[in-house]
Formats: structure tokens, sequence, C-alpha cells
């Protein structure tokens, strides 16, 4: 019989999902406590005899290299640098397989056609104008239907191919970039166009919307950072990002918004968070700051959806067949 560890303090209810898809496993939650820390009295068993786990990033970035006997860690979070930056180079690599979660990518996905819509009807000023008791209309005069607008994605991975999706749904053009123009694999259906890193600047001329899904690596930190959103000018592009906040340093966002690069940003994540109270950032108009919560969900519905993920994955593995959504150490994705 496998035993399956279960260590998270995200989903209370996660052991219990495992045990009802695997009745013949056996199924051990672990206690966590706050920032992914695993409680005394279970640490010893987990970190001695741990095989097969599945938790968040925060409890794998933190026991890496105490693991005695990992063979697969499932992190339930989409994002891994928080493991991958544990990672010590003077070390071997770990030995155990890393997977992550992909389930609630709709998630994410309805956080970004949710803001679309919002900037085009203008939500967030109505919201402002009923709070100041006002019946103006002035400002609607030009609500862009979604039909003439292109959204441009940087990372065609399952969020952002869940992105396009919906926005192919609402009539949209949709571009997206990948690190390598010349494979078809894992192509998605709902992008119209793709392009490569070489073709940045027309792909950013030509997006009215610009949807950052892309992780943190080597090679996409600090990827819009500089001028490059300058070519954003004339469409005043309104930026969204879902991925990871150092792809663009803060001095570059206020920058870009406050010379009208873009004509706005939505941002989920920022460089170094939780963003610092006297940020210019907080205050600049036609920006939406939320704390990374896009594709954040405690519904019971996202915790059977990773399970049932985790469960493909578990079946798989013992069978020695290759699993889903391997992360590859040297990567970083």
């Amino acid at each position: 019989m496998e035993t399956v560890y279960c260590a998270t303090a995200m989903y209370p209810d996660l052991a219990t999902y495992v045990r009802t898809a695997l009745p013949n496993a056996n199924v051990i939650n672990v206690k966590v406590l706050e920032r992914g820390v695993v409680a005394q009295e279970n640490e010893d068993d987990f970190l001695e005899n741990a095989e097969i786990v599945i938790g968040n990033n925060l409890v794998a970035g933190n026991y890496l290299y105490k693991f005695k006997k990992l063979k697969w860690y499932h992190t339930h979070a989409a994002g891994i640098d928080i493991i991958t930056n544990k990672i010590n180079l003077e070390r071997p690599l770990p030995s155990f397989t890393l997977t992550r979660r992909t389930a609630a990518r709709n998630i994410s996905a309805q956080y970004v056609i949710t803001y679309i819509l919002a900037t085009e009807r203008k939500v967030l000023h109505l919201a402002e104008l009923q709070t100041r008791k006002l019946w103006n209309w002035s400002r609607f005069d030009h609500s862009r239907p979604l039909e003439s607008l292109t959204i441009g994605i940087l990372g065609v991975g399952s969020i952002g191919s869940e992105v396009a999706r919906l926005c192919k749904a609402f009539g949209m053009k949709t571009f997206g970039m990948v690190r390598n123009i010349d494979s078809t694999q894992n192509r998605s259906s709902y992008i119209d166009v793709y392009r490569s890193k070489e073709d940045m600047s027309d792909f950013l001329m030509n997006s009215d919307y610009l949807c950052c899904c892309l992780p943190s690596t080597p090679e996409t930190k600090g990827l819009l950072s500089g001028n490059i959103l300058s070519y954003c000018k004339d469409r005043g592009t309104v930026l969204i990002n879902i991925g990871r906040g150092d792809l663009i340093d803060e001095e570059t966002l206020v920058k870009a918004l406050t010379n009208k690069w873009l004509g706005g940003a939505v941002l989920d994540v920022v460089p170094k968070e939780p963003l610092s109270e006297d940020s210019p950032l907080w205050t600049l108009p036609n920006v939406v700051i939320t704390p990374h919560i896009s594709g954040w969900s405690k519904d019971p519905e996202v915790c059977k959806a990773v399970v049932d993920e985790f469960v493909v994955n578990y079946y798989n593995f013992l069978a020695g067949k290759p699993m889903n959504y391997v992360i590859d150490w040297r990567r970083g994705y």
C-alpha cells in the first residue's frame, strides 16, 4: 500500500478528498502552520518517511534538502519559484520529481476577463460616481466592444491558453508569445497568431491588452524592464500581470504609466510583495492592485479539481509512466 502525505493549510479537506479518490492508499494528513512550517509532532515522520507528497510550495521550499526518501512532490500551486529559489547551486539538484497544479487555471483566466470587461465598461469609474451620487455618462461614449480588441499573451501554458479561450469567446483576437516559434508542440487552438521574443516590438504595438502569465525564471526576469513598453504607446495598452512580479521592475512600471506608454495596469503581482505603502503605484490613475489572488480559491470544487489532477499523475507514477506538468529543475519551470 502506497502512503500519500497531504501537507497544506490552504485546503483543510485535501486529505479527505485524496482518501476518497485513492481508497487503497494510506493517506496521512500533515499539520502545516504559518509560512509552510510543519508542526513539530509531524515533522520527523514526514521528513524521514514521505515518498509521495501533495502539498503547498512553501512546505516544499522549506524542506527542499531535508526529505530522506521523497520521490515525488506535487504542489497545488501554479507558480513554483518559491521552491526553485531555494535551490543551492553548490549542491546537487533535488533528486525527487516535482509536479505542479494546472487544475485551477480557469480561476486565473476569469480574473483576466473580469478586468478586461471592467476596464472597457468603466466599472471602477461608475462605482466612484455612485459614491459621489453623480449621474454622469460623459466618459462612456467610447466604450470599445471586445471583438474589436487584441490581447497579447506572454506565456501560453495552461493558464495562458485558458485566457485565450475566454477572450476568443468574446470575439477578441489573440496573440501568443512563446520561447520557440518553430516548435508546434503544445500549441493552443485559441491563439490566432504566435510570435517569438524577437518579435516583441511588433507584438506590443498590436496588443490592446498585454496579459503576462510567465513564471519567474532567469529567462523571464526583467523581460519588460527598460523602455520596451514604449512600443505600447500608440495603442495605450493595458497591462495585466498574473504571472510573476519580477517580469518588470517597479521603476519601469511607474515610468510606463506616467509617460502613458501604458493606458493602465492590473497588477496581481509586483516585484516585491507585499507592495510597500509608499509605492507610487497605489495612487497612479488607471491602476488596479490586487494581493496576488488571481488564482486563489479555497472553494471545494477547486480542491477536488486539484485532487483529480494529482490522481492522474499518481497512477502514472505507480506505472512508471511519464507524469504531467513536471518541473525542470534547471530551467525553473
